[in-house]
C-alpha cells in the first residue's frame, strides 16, 4: 500500500508541473510579426542544373507588400546580366515562395544576389559567388549550392 501511494506521490509530483508547463507554451503568443529567410541556390557538382532563390516567412503573421530582386552579372566584363525582379501581396506565415530558372547564359565568374523587401518585415540581402558555365550556373558552396540567410 505504502509503495503504490508513494508511486502515485511521485508520478503526480513529475506530471502535473509537466503539464501546466505545456499549457503555458501553448498559449504563449508571439509579437514579433513576420521573419523572412531567403537563400540563393545554383547549380552544383550533385547535378542541379538551375539557378534560383527561396523566400521563406518563419514568423507568426504574413509579411505584406513584397518586392524582390535577383541579379546574376558578370564580375568582370558585361557578359552576363540577369535580372528577375516581382512583387506578392503577402506570404503567409510558414510558407515559403521558390523561383528557378535556366535562361542564364555565358562564361566567366558571376555574383548571384538577392534582396527582398517587406512593408511590415524589412529588408534582406544576400549574395554569393559563382562561375557561369554555359547555361550552368555554378555557385558557392561548390557541393549542396546554398547561400542562406
Amino acid at each position: 500500500m505504502k509503495k503504490t501511494i508513494l508511486i502515485i506521490v511521485i508520478l503526480t509530483t513529475l506530471v502535473i508541473p509537466t503539464s501546466f508547463s505545456a499549457i503555458a507554451f501553448e498559449e504563449h503568443k508571439s509579437l514579433y510579426g513576420p521573419e523572412l529567410e531567403i537563400g540563393i541556390f545554383g547549380a552544383s557538382i550533385v547535378g542541379l542544373r538551375r539557378v534560383g532563390f527561396v523566400i521563406h516567412n518563419g514568423g507568426d503573421q504574413s509579411a505584406s507588400d513584397m518586392q524582390w530582386v535577383f541579379t546574376i552579372y558578370s564580375i568582370r566584363g558585361d557578359e552576363i546580366d540577369y535580372r528577375f525582379s516581382d512583387t506578392r501581396a503577402t506570404l503567409r506565415r510558414n510558407s515559403a515562395y521558390q523561383w528557378a530558372t535556366n535562361e542564364v547564359n555565358g562564361f566567366g565568374l558571376v555574383r548571384l544576389s538577392l534582396t527582398v523587401t517587406s512593408l511590415n518585415a524589412g529588408e534582406k540581402t544576400v549574395s554569393s559567388m559563382g562561375l557561369q558555365i554555359g547555361p550552368i550556373t555554378i555557385s558557392q558552396p561548390w557541393i549542396l549550392a546554398w547561400e542562406y540567410r
